[in-house]
């Protein structure tokens, strides 16, 4: 008998929550292979805008970390006009795609891997996919042959590349 008052307790509770409250909030998340390992980061910035210093234009930025913090990557496409769903390449000249990828950021073996030719090799190449835009999220797909950090002459391989990010603008 004194489970009845706990039971009803129980669907009085379930009954008064509302759909929302229920629903699941979206992930929004970046993931990649970098040297083959899986890296999972968290999106901090993703905007679709007019390109300040070139009318016409409209820049795509994406930036996001590893939980550490201490790792990031970057994405931006330049086009001319709107930005849409489509394919964008950085070996293309009718628009610009730039990618670099930080890591150990603020500390002394800090490295800025980018889009660049290393020395004896073909030259970078990077791809991104946009499968998805509307005015709340982007996604799409990313992945490239390698990035290069010229000073220390290092590079790191980005691939598999996925994003389901919020727009902050």
């Amino acid at each position: 008998m004194k489970s009845l008052p706990i039971a009803l307790l129980i669907l009085l509770s379930i009954a008064g929550c509302k759909k929302k409250d229920l629903v699941e909030e979206k992930k929004y998340e970046v993931s990649f292979h970098r040297d083959g390992i899986k890296e999972e980061f968290s999106p901090f910035f993703c905007t679709i805008q007019p390109h300040t210093t070139m009318p016409g234009k409209t820049e795509f930025m994406l930036a996001a970390q590893s939980i550490s913090q201490t790792d990031h990557l970057g994405i931006t496409i330049v086009v001319t006009g709107d930005l849409q769903v489509g394919r964008y390449e950085s070996t293309t000249s009718n628009h610009t795609v730039t990618a670099d990828y930080f890591k150990n950021v603020g500390l002394a073996n800090e490295r800025d891997y980018t889009i660049d030719h290393a020395p004896t090799t073909v030259n970078s190449a990077f791809t991104v996919d946009i499968t998805g835009l509307d005015s709340k999220e982007v996604r799409g797909t990313f992945t490239g042959n390698y990035l290069y950090d010229r000073p220390n002459n290092e590079s790191t391989i980005i691939t598999e590349g996925n994003f389901v990010v919020k727009r902050s603008n």
